[in-house]
């Protein structure tokens, strides 16, 4: 299952709240029990200091949040409730820690949407909501590999009615996927099921990493663990990553037979912040590869400053600040470097399909002036490709011209958006002012600044969600929710 965010609690991570609200992550998995089925797990995470607080019967200060779920199928309503979700009691409101709410929900295999509510009921706030589909889908006696839970850490609990119990231990799941520099393991907890179907009396369970652009396996990075086939294998285990750099991740669990072929895998994507300098600048013999002819400085210097839409922290570092400076062999290190890491097998045909994509970015959004991978469109379109649909508002009389994107897919995220606009009408320099994609801008009152043509002054902490249907030839949330 892919992880879902209610509102902003990091800088890389996308949100739908505004400055002193509620803060909150949401995040779901899918799991399976034998002898009952399928089930649903989620998870939401208050930050404590974005709430209120109150004096308590016990004499101490608690917030309490208004939490409303309703889960649908087909249009019609399978589950559904709505309680307090209260924290723990503190003295003092200056010294409060976050808290989670955690829910299990059987339900048959299928296509499901929920819907998930939040308040604070301490201030009588806004009510923020969301809307996400999911899907159970576990086949009994097929081997399969539940979703992957991160975990922030977790004890050994006999098995009981609590619901972060889970076979043996306690689990108090991660609900954010960015891991900062000051954090050394990655823990996560997932479950193998259905391999005692299978012929061989035991399994191997491999863990790795896995560089989420370009798809190639992180070296010295993962485990290999032998399982005895069983109807349910439990996967708790942890990687280091201290000496990881900075970069966007995938986290795979993949089970194996006896003859190494893959049974089935399920992955995570998260995100890693670290100080830790990659040294991909280095002394490579690059005469007998691609780069070997490519001595014009000036042309390796654009070649390399077009790789900033698909280059990771300390790439782009480099770029940024070492380019000018460099000297001709650095250069070629570092080009050649970057694509054989991006694709070991046939670094010059990375390249070449990549060189195409900037050459046709160029054409539609470069200019004289201006690169076309150095505009939010082109950078938008080298490190995510192509959009799936795109709905244009060139034309409507409220509203400066902008385009929707919408990605079906981009990595392990579904149905992202990004919204650009043009405050200058005559230009074709589209500057991106919204996106739910995480690490790109968020902006909670994108529709209301579209309509800032039109509009003498606006309310900041309103989401503009309440323009749809108000002015005549309106048809930005039409675009915006178009699949």
């Amino acid at each position: 299952m892919k992880r879902l965010l209610l509102f902003l609690a990091l800088g890389s991570i996308a949100a739908l709240t505004q400055a002193k609200t509620i803060k909150a992550l949401f995040d779901y998995k899918s799991f399976y029990a034998p002898g009952q089925g399928s089930y649903l797990e989620w998870y939401l995470s208050v930050k404590g200091n974005s709430v209120n607080y109150k004096m308590s019967e016990s004499g101490n200060y608690e917030a309490a949040v208004a939490v409303a779920y309703k889960i649908t199928q087909n249009d019609k309503i399978v589950a559904q409730d709505s309680y307090n979700l209260i924290s723990p009691l503190t003295k003092d409101t200056l010294l409060v820690s976050d808290f989670i709410d955690n829910k299990r929900l059987q339900l048959p295999n299928g296509k499901y949407n929920i819907e998930l509510s939040v308040k604070d009921n301490v201030a009588d706030s806004k009510t923020f909501t969301i809307n996400q589909g999911f899907e159970l889908a576990f086949e009994p006696g097929k081997t399969s590999v539940s979703d992957i839970e991160l975990v922030q850490h977790y004890s050994k609990k006999e098995t009981g009615n609590n619901t972060l119990v889970k076979n043996g231990f306690e689990i108090i799941p991660r609900v954010d996927n960015f891991y900062q520099t000051n954090e050394e393991r990655l823990i996560y907890y997932a479950e193998a099921y259905f391999t005692n179907s299978l012929t061989d009396d035991a399994v191997a369970v491999y863990s790795y990493l896995q560089n989420a652009e370009s798809g190639s396996t992180i070296m010295d990075y993962g485990t290999v663990q032998r399982k005895k086939t069983s109807e349910v294998i439990p996967l708790l285990s942890e990687i280091n990553i201290a000496n990881l750099g900075s970069g966007n991740y995938n986290l795979i669990v993949e089970v194996k037979d006896k003859n190494n072929q893959s049974l089935a895998l399920s992955k995570i994507f998260f995100q890693r912040q670290s100080v830790v300098k990659d040294n991909f600048v280095l002394n490579n013999d690059v005469s007998s590869t691609f780069v070997a002819t490519m001595n014009d400085k000036n042309v390796l210097a654009e070649n390399i400053a077009c790789l900033q839409p698909i280059s990771n922290a300390q790439q782009s570092e480099w770029i940024g600040n070492q380019l000018k400076a460099a000297n001709i062999d650095m250069m070629k290190n570092f080009f050649y470097d970057f694509w054989q890491r991006r694709e070991p097998v046939d670094p010059q045909k990375a390249w070449n399909d990549y060189k195409a994509h900037v050459d046709a970015v160029q054409q539609k959004f470069g200019s004289r002036a201006l690169k076309g991978y150095n505009t939010d469109m082109g950078r938008v379109y080298l490190a995510y490709g192509a959009p799936s649909t795109i709905n244009k508002g060139e034309y409507e009389p409220n509203t400066y011209p902008y385009e929707i994107w919408r990605y079906d897919k981009i990595n392990n995220h579904t149905n992202k958006t990004f919204v650009f606009y043009s405050k200058d009408l005559l230009a074709r320099n589209f500057t991106l002012l919204h996106s739910d994609m995480p690490g790109e801008p968020y902006e909670a009152a994108w529709n209301m600044i579209l309509h800032d043509r039109s509009i003498k002054a606006k309310n900041i902490d309103d989401t503009g969600k309440d323009l749809k249907g108000v002015y005549s030839g309106d048809r930005t949330n039409d675009n915006f929710n178009a699949k």
